[in-house]
């Protein structure tokens, strides 16, 4: 394979359906890999796609300790009993060997007695370790406090509201008597003394000196620069205002102080329950592992009595013997000792049976044991390294068959179904990983079908059934990728032609070029991404700000930082030197980007744009780097102290290693594909007319998708209970078992509500007959613009005609607000006409207020529509006019045509298409009669008839907070839309055989 650009002879490209398959299948593996590496470094977890072992999450480490010790006593026990159950055997087989044996048969059942008593100590033993570490855990389980600072803070505040009671008081006394030169003077007494005592430490405390300082120093320093004029209540107003001004931070500061002990609270209270809720499940984990106790207990209860029954019978068969030996009666006492030794045998019998079933019952004890110590890991860590490896030897696999991909035909002939096979790998390792979940959530039921898992704590309950559902949704979208990518890779290949080349080619300079394009395309769109924001050097600058924001806005960049700034605690030159990096970042994207379109010219226009990426690469490191050192010095200055500290709070902003490595990957990229460029250039620069025309559009099209596609992303709310401020869940946060944060994904939820509460049902239905009847008079009345355009281009004289469109076109750039107050001033109760009334003609009770009125309230929206807007209407009408033929015209009038007869005939018929086209995008948006004109005019009387779809989703959302519902009703309003412009452009193709789709 030779590395070099491919003779354009040489290379035999596939045809418009193999490209269009080709590019998805590459993108396709690149995004699976990019997925994969996005978890953790462990082929394991990054199987997992990052998520967490549930092995760590169902039971914690000292709960599997236990376990383990559990089962180390459950089987010592059976061991114990197993020898118990051996010397019993022995027993009763020396007992029916020997039966006149009586006395080694006593002492082998006392010795199985004993080893019986051995294993329950052992069985005692091992619950009562369980027991005991159970409590352990509760006990050493603490209630969490609130942390001290927290009350320290609201304790310094509570000090300076002492510290200032005699200025609030000076203040209300001078508020009663403001022209009490002697209240304004005890007013300045209390401001001073309350400075003098703020340093005294004896008086004072120092840790409150700041906000006192903060409180009293904008206190005083409106009092000193106060009007100082005795007996003027304006200035008594002043001092009073001052002193207001000083309490009102006091009270913000008090409300952040309780705000911040009540989110302390509420954090103990939850490590509380927490803490409550991890000793329930290791006592509930402790009350599994002894769930066999009793019987156990039961079965050596049942053995030892056995025992003793047969200890008794032996005793008495020895005796019945003995005696029977010593007398001479002869059969009938040999008879009795024969049956006493036939019942000490069948007690001996069932002694050993009770034993046996005791052994039983400890060895399922110990399954159980055994399967909960291996079942509630769950990780199944040797399944998921294997094929997690598989998994991501078949990506790399597909990765290699996608380079080759990018080569002349032979070279995809073979790198297409290697990246498709590595994609069947990788979908056959995705489904072995879902299996394996599938294994866990069958565990989880064999868990609970072992130990009858029904009274188990809620908490327990909580975290087994989270476990058990816990599949990671990225595994679901690797899946899909790795299907659709092997797709493309197998349709790309069928699509390839037969004719190959003689050698294996790819054009590498292509290749980077493109790569070079791409980067820089991604990296100008991160630019007003707040998440990749590099110069977020504190916690405290707006999260939302991105990088164009920084280099842009000084005000916006230190609105979190002006404490700081006040007081000295850092100099405003180091966020000027903030500003001076992400400027010279900015520079180095534009030089991207202009290096970029230049790269779409000819091979001289090639070479001497890409100086301007590698010049921008390098300007992007250099912003980088300026902006790392402010945040160095920002950290340093903040660990002079905590207050400075929590004053400045600095943070290594994570943007900006995306920014290092994509300036590198650009750098790298341009200058390979500068140095691939041939050293033949042409004469001239030059670029093909399709790509200027693209970059001329390129500016709209970007427009375009801000302004219109980007904003349909907001829909997604639509899916949610969300509040302004909350974050939009699919899936419960879960950490530490618990669950952190609830989702607030409800689905369907609001699109069902929209339609089956009547109240919001008849409100819609409100609306859409307010709009559809205004958007009706206005389609109505849409000749209206051509009518003015006509009469207007009749008009001999070109002054009057530009007078008239001017006058006519100038209300379009006024704001309703404007038009409603020139309709107030006209049409108010004392207004223009009602004034005119009263005064010109004598109608003393000509006090009508016409705007308030809801009386023919949708012809006078259509008349002040029609009034702002008809001139800028007819402007699209006026320069389809002058494009008419004038031939036509002259034509015209040679046949004898008059004037009316030449606009009948030839300007409308000419204005014809576009109004059709007018009357088109009219149809498709007229649920879409914008909000403004009714917002301003609208009222409390005439709401139910002015309120139109616009401005019934402004309500709901903006005042009433419904943001889903709202969404829902701009959902609809978007599909009815794009369905009306559809089916008006149908008709007019079925009708004029004309569309503008």
């Amino acid at each position: 394979m030779e590395l070099h650009r491919a003779p354009s002879h040489e290379m035999i490209r596939g045809g418009r359906l193999n490209q269009v398959l080709c590019w998805p299948a590459r993108v396709l593996i690149c995004a699976l890999a990019v997925l994969l590496f996005l978890g953790m470094s462990n082929p394991a977890q990054t199987a997992l796609l990052g998520r967490a072992s549930l092995a760590g999450t169902t039971v914690s480490g000292d709960g599997q300790d236990e376990l383990i010790a559990t089962e180390a006593g459950m089987t010592a026990a059976v061991d114990a009993l197993d020898i118990a159950a051996g010397q019993l055997t022995a027993a009763g087989a020396e007992l029916v060997a020997a039966g006149n044996s009586m006395t080694a048969a006593k002492n082998a059942l006392k010795t199985g007695r004993d080893a019986m008593t051995v294993a329950g100590t052992a069985v005692d033993g091992t619950i009562g370790a369980e027991v005991a570490a159970c409590d352990a855990a509760m006990n050493a389980s603490v209630n969490a406090e609130v942390p001290a600072d927290a009350d320290a803070a609201l304790a310094n505040v509570e000090a300076v509201a002492a510290l200032i009671q005699p200025v609030l008081e000076a203040k209300d006394a001078l508020a009663a008597a403001p022209e009490d030169a002697a209240a304004a003077d005890a007013v300045y007494a209390a401001v001073d003394l309350t400075q003098i005592n703020m340093w005294d430490p004896s008086v004072f405390p120092e840790s409150a000196q700041d906000l006192a300082y903060q409180v009293t120093a904008d206190m005083a320093m409106a009092l000193w620069y106060a009007p100082e004029k005795d007996g003027d209540p304006t200035w008594a107003e002043n001092m009073i205002a001052a002193v207001d001004a000083g309490n009102a931070i006091l009270t913000e500061s008090r409300a952040t102080a309780e705000a911040e002990v009540e989110q302390a609270r509420a954090a103990a209270e939850a490590a509380a329950e927490k803490a409550r809720a991890d000793q329930e499940m290791a006592r509930a984990m402790m009350e599994v592992c002894g769930t066999a106790l009793p019987d156990v207990q039961a079965a050596m209860a049942d053995a030892d009595a056995a025992l003793t029954a047969a200890e008794e019978a032996v005793n008495a068969a020895t005796k019945a013997n003995s005696a029977a030996s010593k007398s001479s009666a002869g059969a009938e006492e040999k008879a009795a000792a024969e049956q006493a030794l036939r019942d000490a045998t069948a007690a001996l019998s069932a002694a050993e049976q009770a034993l046996k079933a005791c052994a039983a019952k400890l060895r399922a004890t110990e399954a159980n044991s055994s399967i909960a110590s291996a079942d509630l890991k769950l990780g199944q860590p040797a399944m998921l390294r294997t094929w997690g490896g598989l998994l991501m030897a078949a990506v790399a696999a597909g990765l290699a068959g996608m380079v080759a991909s990018l080569g002349n035909n032979r070279m995809r002939k073979i790198g297409l179904p290697v990246l498709a096979g590595g994609a069947v790998v990788a979908v056959v390792a995705l489904l072995a990983i879902n299996g394996v979940h599938g294994t866990i959530a069958q565990n989880v039921e064999k868990l609970r079908e072992a130990y009858g898992l029904v009274a188990m704590p809620d908490a327990l309950q909580a975290n087994i059934a989270t476990l058990a559902l816990d599949i990671p949704d990225a595994l679901w979208v690797c899946l899909v990728v790795a299907v659709l990518s092997a797709l493309c890779a197998v349709g790309a290949w069928v699509t390839l032609p037969r004719e190959v080349e003689d050698g294996l080619y790819i054009d590498w300079l292509t290749i980077f070029m493109r790569t070079s394009r791409v980067l820089i395309v991604i990296t100008g769109m991160m630019v007003f991404f707040p998440g990749l924001n590099p110069g977020r050097i504190s916690s405290l600058i707006n999260e939302n700000m991105s990088l164009f924001t920084v280099a842009t806005s000084y005000g916006t960049l230190t609105n979190n930082m002006q404490y700081a700034l006040t007081r000295g605690m850092v100099e405003p030159s180091l966020f000027y030197t903030l500003m001076g990096g992400a400027a010279i970042c900015m520079l180095g994207i534009v030089l991207n980007a202009a290096g970029a379109c230049m790269s779409l010219g000819n091979n001289r226009m090639k070479k001497k744009g890409l100086l301007l990426p590698l010049m921008g690469s390098m300007g992007i490191v250099t912003g980088l780097l300026v902006i790392f050192s402010t945040y160095n010095t920002l950290t340093d200055i903040a660990a002079q102290s905590a207050t400075v500290y929590k004053n400045l709070q600095p943070m290594l902003p994570s943007g900006i290693t995306f920014w290092a490595v994509s300036a590198v990957l650009v750098f790298v990229s341009t200058f390979v594909t500068w140095y691939l460029l041939p050293d033949e250039l042409e004469e001239k620069m030059e670029m093909e007319e399709k790509y200027r025309n693209f970059l001329m559009f390129l500016p709209v099209l970007l427009l375009t998708f801000v302004f219109c596609y980007l904003p349909i992303w907001g829909w997604r709310f639509a899916f949610f209970d969300y509040k302004i401020g909350d974050q939009l869940l699919l899936y419960d946060v879960v950490e530490n078992g618990a669950v952190a944060q609830q989702s607030n994904y409800v689905g369907l939820k609001w699109f069902t509500y929209l339609f089956e509460n009547k109240a919001n049902l008849d409100d819609l239905v409100r609306v859409l007959r307010n709009t559809l009847i205004m958007s009706g008079l206005g389609i109505a009345t849409s000749w209206l613009p051509i009518a003015f355009a006509v009469m207007l281009a009749e008009v001999r004289s070109s002054k009057f005609q530009r007078i008239v469109q001017t006058l006519t076109t100038i209300p379009n750039f006024i704001s309703w607000v404007l038009v409603y107050a020139i309709a107030f001033a006209i049409f108010s109760t004392d207004g223009f006409i009602n004034a005119f009334l009263r005064n010109v003609m004598g109608m003393a009770g000509a006090n009508t207020d016409y705007l308030a009125s809801a009386d023919w309230i949708w012809v006078k929206m259509l008349l002040w529509g029609t009034w702002k807007g008809l001139g800028w209407s007819a402007i699209v009408y006026i320069a389809g006019i002058a494009g008419i033929d004038q031939q036509l015209y002259e034509a015209a009038r040679v046949d004898g045509a008059n004037r009316f007869q030449c606009i009948r005939h030839i300007t409308i018929p000419g204005l014809i298409p576009t109004y059709m086209v007018m009357l088109l995008m009219s149809v498709a948006g007229m649920l879409s009669n914008g909000m403004d004109q009714y917002l301003v005019f609208e009222n409390a009387i005439n709401k139910d008839v002015i309120e139109v779809l616009d401005l019934y989703v402004y309500n709901i959302g903006i005042k009433s907070g419904l943001i889903p519902l709202s969404t829902v009703v701009g959902v609809f309003k978007s599909l009815i839309g794009v369905t009306l412009l559809f089916g008006a452009n149908g008709i007019s193709k079925a009708i004029r055989g004309e569309s503008i789709i």
